[in-house]
């Protein structure tokens, strides 16, 4: 369910408590270490676990 942007409050960043987006770094490295493992072999992302010829250029014929 959208938010009604007419009930919505604003404020500025320096508003937030700056320390905030630094209180779950640990977690977000675990999240990025096991999101590459788990998706690289299946897309064009080069990387330990990427196919041989991921990186390169489609064949357009």
């Amino acid at each position: 369910m959208l938010a009604d942007p007419l009930t919505l409050t604003t404020g500025l960043i320096e508003d937030e408590e700056s320390l905030r987006s630094w209180g779950d770094v640990n977690g977000d490295f675990l999240e990025m270490a096991v999101h590459r493992g788990a998706v690289a072999a299946g897309h064009d992302d080069a990387g330990t676990f990427a196919h041989r010829r991921a990186d390169r250029t489609e064949d357009p014929g």
